[in-house]
């Protein structure tokens, strides 16, 4: 019995110190007069000159050689596929056309799931390319490789290169369904 009004009271005790130590009393003192902050002084920046807006093309890739350094970089990702033994692309807007030749390990040709891989090769680089025809066939390559070497020439403007790689896209691709990422 004697235990028993001990522990009670270390309970009662325990319970009367932590009412004690949760009061509504103010943890901080509240600032004399003297100890207010005066005001900063306030500052003034000239405004902010906007820098060169580049000519953009609201379709995805911007500029000729943006055109050229992703089309440099879709190359490289497409061909770390087992399939590909070299592959060359342009990609433009929201378009890109891709010549490859294969493996020779590979026996599979231009099957709807090579495509699909090569569309997400090309997504990895630069996202929002819904357009995607890709080719095996020499001669098409071929213009590919052309119009690719032109993106170097200083005259070679963004709508002429739009409209030759929409054209090999047609031909690659009739139904022109786009393919992707």
């Amino acid at each position: 019995m004697n235990k028993k009004w001990t522990l009670i009271l270390l309970c009662a005790s325990a319970l009367a110190l932590m009412t004690g130590c949760a009061t509504n009393a103010d943890v901080l003192p509240s600032p004399s007069p003297s100890m207010i902050p005066s005001p900063s002084p306030v500052i003034t920046m000239p405004p902010a000159t906007a820098a060169p807006t580049p000519t953009v093309d609201m379709n995805g890739v911007m500029t000729v050689p943006e055109s050229k350094t992703v089309s440099d970089k879709a190359d490289a990702e497409i061909e770390k596929l087992s399939e590909v033994d070299t592959a060359v692309s342009v990609v433009i807007g929201k378009m890109a056309i891709v010549g490859v030749t294969f493996d020779s390990q590979y026996k599979g040709g231009l099957t709807t799931r090579f495509t699909d891989m090569v569309a997400d090769r090309i997504g990895t680089v630069k996202a929002g390319i819904d357009r995607v025809g890709v080719t095996n066939d020499p001669e098409i390559i071929k213009q590919i490789e052309e119009i690719k070497t032109s993106l170097d020439d200083a005259g070679t403007t963004l709508e002429d290169v739009r409209e030759k790689v929409s054209v090999l896209i047609d031909r690659v691709a009739p139904m022109n369904t786009p393919t992707g990422t």
